[in-house]
């Protein structure tokens, strides 16, 4: 794929990002799949379907425009480029379909702001001795029951 090849050479690969969030004060930390020389922020996803409809709703389901707002507020921080974050998506079967993406920045906004509240919550959490909400209380092991679908075959 030559716009994949484009972006990834010669990029440096898994890098770290640390910084302060300037708003909450929480410190955070981001790890690249890749940094194109050109200097914007990469990350490579598999998937079962790489076609548009498909993976922007893989891209929204599995949170990837929360790691998009993450990733870009980090290279905002530390002074670099943040402008876009292409995903390069390899389809995992045969013919390896590769396509590229870049999100949608109003919504990568939107999760912008939906990662201040996390940070937030993240930040009061570590203030008080209370844990962050779970699935279920925190003061026992749950048991899981099997439904009866789960014996059939």
């Amino acid at each position: 794929h030559p716009v994949a090849r484009a972006l990834l050479e010669g990029a440096a690969t898994e890098r770290t990002l640390i910084w302060i969030d300037m708003e909450t004060g929480v410190r955070c930390k981001a790890r690249l799949d890749a940094h194109s020389p050109a200097g914007c922020p990469l990350d490579v996803k598999t998937a079962a379907d790489g076609s548009p409809y498909a993976w922007h709703k893989a891209a929204i389901r599995c949170g990837y425009y929360l790691q998009a707002a993450h990733y870009l507020a980090g290279c905002c921080a530390l002074g670099l480029p943040d402008d876009g974050m292409p995903f390069i998506v390899i389809e995992k079967s045969a013919p390896y379909v590769v396509s590229v993406y870049d999100l949608d920045p109003a919504l990568i906004a939107e999760y912008g702001r939906r990662r201040i509240s996390l940070l937030r919550a993240w930040a009061a959490a570590s203030e008080s001795d209370e844990p962050l909400p779970g699935y279920v209380s925190a003061d026992r092991i749950h048991q899981l029951t099997a439904p009866a679908w789960a014996f059939e075959e």
